[in-house]
């Protein structure tokens, strides 16, 4: 079905996996080293956190289980994340610290702690063994 064999395919899957963590992290190094510079200037660092949260949860967007979503705001202190789900709204915040670890850092453990809110609220439970099941033990396809 349009491959050689097996194992080009696996190959050629792992190439282009590593391909897309080296652009990734690219990308994530250049967002560390501008927000590095800016770390004085408190609107300017909060504006490219800002930037860089959308960014990842664009990335586990399709994670997501079916009916919920997330969002962001800025305020005059840090950055608030919503999650949403059957009218009701969910929401976590952080506060800016000024310092590049930390704030990403917490980016990565929000969007982590905000996909397993999702997952039990719409009744999707990880296994363990690489699978997930619904809350009445239907095991999904991943």
């Amino acid at each position: 079905m349009g491959q050689e064999s097996e194992t080009k395919a696996a190959k050629w899957v792992i190439e282009d996996g590593k391909e897309q963590e080296k652009k990734e992290k690219g990308t994530e190094d250049e967002t560390r080293e501008v927000l590095h510079d800016k770390q004085g200037q408190k609107f300017t660092y909060k504006d490219l956190l800002y930037k860089e949260f959308h960014r990842k949860l664009r990335l586990y967007a399709e994670d997501l289980p079916h009916g919920v979503g997330w969002g962001l705001s800025k305020t005059d202190k840090g950055i608030v994340l919503y999650i949403q789900y059957r009218g009701k709204i969910y929401a976590r915040g952080m506060l800016v610290s000024q310092d590049v670890r930390y704030d990403m850092n917490c980016i990565d453990r929000m969007i982590q702690k905000a996909l397993l809110v999702a997952d039990n609220l719409s009744g999707i439970r990880d296994n363990g063994d690489g699978t997930i099941s619904t809350k009445t033990g239907i095991v999904l396809p991943n």
